[in-house]
């Protein structure tokens, strides 16, 4: 009788786990076929675009495209790894891409992270991480009276796919609220594993094999993200700059020199050299502007009408270059080379009308295209044409909370992001306006186009 019951007991328990693990491979395609209300997309079907062997996995990539919209594209790679199963979910909707997960994920195994693994040309891939923590504590904090769960779990890093040797390791702090919703994700490094964990009341103390140890104090931990947005977007200098020109190097041989070469360009009496390296007319490069069948004059004046000029030094090395937003084909920022008497395309962003001059080294980035969404961003340009993204700020009015009924209608949300440690985060309408505030200021007040004659004289009547 005992045996008859161990056997059933172990037969319950194999049709349990096996359940769990069809549940597991489940996810991806119900999350694929889940629209905003939470309710099966019958229109959409699965391809499967790829299969990749890689080592110790198998990759899966399916392309998901609902009949009903098909301005959404969803990617979802499934990835079966050592450490368990993970997946990516990738959005891409007017040239924008957005992370996506079903929210019933999290209510297997928890927690979970986003990490950028690959792209191509098309799309950039994310892949879907489940920890497995092994020190957890709650947390009471008295100002706000809210309790969290910190969650500790720890990966070895590998040196390569041959090495079987550990190249340092990785440990995350996860901060979770009283909803179980993950508020907070800290990352760090160490050469060693950890030795022990612990809650002290200056906060979390980590104690390494290798003798080393680490302290993260309370307030770091436990800072509301939004309350941490707020205070890094109060720290960003969103001040317009103008690198003022060298006049040691920039005389009035050399101001004639520049301009010639600009204008010689424009006019199509000379080539201009492209980012990849070959050489073009730009009637040719700037396709909405012109083709190589047009007259230089017509071409000309198409771009005198629909474009704005800056005449400045952008990249900060004393020199001007010429900047032109053009209508069509985007902001474009050409650059002269007097050693080689040759002009370049230093940056551009090719038929892209969202990107406009701020200052030197400074653009913004505004998107009134998407429907009931405002979108603006700020990026600055290093000397070498690197675009670094400072911060991101969305109002989007067409917000529904995932949970909420269907009846329930449309709200307004905002949102600001600043790094992957923080992610997308969502702000009350005061704190956005407050920080937005500052960052508008600035493109009010951003550096003045010129007009071209301005810029050329009498150039045209010249060449």
């Amino acid at each position: 009788m005992k045996n008859d019951k161990s056997t059933l007991f172990l037969k319950r328990l194999g049709i349990g786990v096996c359940i769990m693990f069809l549940v597991i491979l489940a996810v991806p395609v119900y999350a694929a076929g889940k629209e905003r209300d939470g309710k099966a997309d019958e229109d959409s079907h699965f391809i499967q675009v790829e299969k990749i062997k890689n080592g110790s996995y198998i990759s899966n990539t399916y392309q998901v495209i609902s009949e009903t919209d098909r301005e959404l594209v969803k990617t979802f790679c499934e990835t079966k790894t050592e450490d368990g199963v993970s997946v990516r979910i990738v959005n891409f909707r007017d040239g924008t891409e957005e992370v996506l997960m079903d929210c019933r994920y999290d209510t297997i195994r928890f927690p979970y992270f986003f990490e950028r693994c690959s792209e191509d040309n098309k799309n950039i891939f994310y892949e879907f991480y489940i920890d497995q923590p092994v020190w957890e504590k709650a947390v009471r904090v008295e100002k706000s009276n809210k309790t969290y769960t910190l969650s500790y779990a720890q990966r070895i890093k590998n040196g390569g796919e041959d090495s079987e040797k550990a190249a340092g390791y990785e440990g995350r702090l996860w901060v979770t609220d009283e909803n179980g919703k993950i508020v907070k994700r800290l990352v760090w490094q160490s050469d060693a594993p950890y030795k022990k964990v612990s809650w002290k009341r200056s906060g979390l103390y980590i104690e390494y094999a290798d003798g080393s140890d680490r302290t993260c104090t309370q307030s770091e931990i436990l800072k509301d993200p939004a309350e941490a947005v707020h205070e890094k977007c109060m720290q960003i200098d969103f001040a317009v700059k103008e690198h003022p020109i060298d006049i040691e190097k920039y005389d009035e041989t050399a101001d004639q020199k520049y301009r010639a070469a600009y204008y010689r360009t424009l006019s199509g009496q000379d080539r201009v050299r492209t980012a990849e390296g070959e050489e073009t007319y730009l009637k040719s490069y700037w396709h909405f502007q012109g083709d190589s069948r047009m007259a230089d004059e017509i071409f000309l004046d198409h771009l005198i009408e629909n474009a704005q000029f800056y005449y400045m030094d952008f990249d900060g090395d004393g020199l001007p270059e010429l900047v032109m937003d053009i209508i069509g084909d985007g902001l474009h920022i050409l650059k002269y080379l007097p050693d080689e008497d040759m002009v370049e395309i230093f940056f551009g962003y090719e038929r892209m009308p969202y990107y406009h001059l701020l200052g030197s080294g400074q653009l913004f980035y505004r998107n009134g295209m998407t429907a009931n969404k405002s979108m603006w961003r700020y990026d600055t340009v290093d000397a070498d044409g690197r675009v670094s993204q400072i911060v991101f700020f969305m109002e989007d009015a067409d917000y529904k909370p995932y949970k909420e009924n269907a009846d329930h209608w449309w709200d307004t949300a905002y949102w600001i992001y600043l790094d992957e440690e923080l992610g997308m985060v969502q702000v009350d309408e005061e704190c956005y306006r407050e920080v937005i505030g500052l960052f508008m200021e600035a493109v009010d007040h951003a550096v003045p186009a010129k007009e071209f004659e301005e810029i050329f004289g009498g150039y045209r009547q010249r060449f």
